[in-house]
């Protein structure tokens, strides 16, 4: 077993057993946030992995989903596309974390070739793809062929998001 705070270690795996069940089962809205927001703040802010984050990081919206498909998935993502056009708007900069249930997209080829390209596609549509960028974070993130290249943590979330 990795033992990787990102992959089998800390996070992903010790919340494996927690969704059972419903879409997120027992973990609140509120506890999948919390992590979220410690992997932000340790990772990605505390490894300055992005030169963005830390200045953004006040600002920044957790939106936790509970799309169990795609379709529902663009329903919610719309809400949140209209929210971050509104800000565009009004001249603000704005961040959104869109964290997905492992089981609606744990696999991360079924992430990125269905949600994420519909999620590409509805910012595209909308005309903002000028003005919003999507950054995908999964558990397993990988652009490599080795399955541990240490490049692909940088992109290693303890969610699909």
């Amino acid at each position: 077993t990795n033992s990787s705070p990102l992959r089998g270690g800390t996070w992903h795996q010790s919340h494996a057993v927690v969704f059972d069940g419903c879409v997120w089962g027992k973990s609140s809205e509120e506890e999948v946030t919390s992590i979220c927001a410690r992997w932000v703040d340790k990772h990605i802010i505390g490894l300055e992995l992005c030169p963005f984050a830390a200045p953004a990081r006040r600002a920044t919206r957790f939106r936790v989903s509970s799309a169990p498909s795609v379709d529902t998935f663009l329903q919610e993502f719309d809400e949140e596309l209209r929210l971050l056009a509104g800000t565009l708007r009004e001249e603000k900069a704005a961040t959104t974390l869109f964290i997905l249930p492992p089981r609606a997209a744990g696999d991360w080829h079924v992430f990125m070739e269905e949600y994420y390209q519909a999620a590409q596609e509805e910012v595209s549509r909308a005309g903002l793809s000028e003005s919003i960028q999507l950054v995908p974070f999964h558990p397993d993130s990988t652009y490599s062929d080795f399955p541990d290249d240490c490049a692909d943590y940088a992109l290693r979330s303890p969610f699909p998001t």
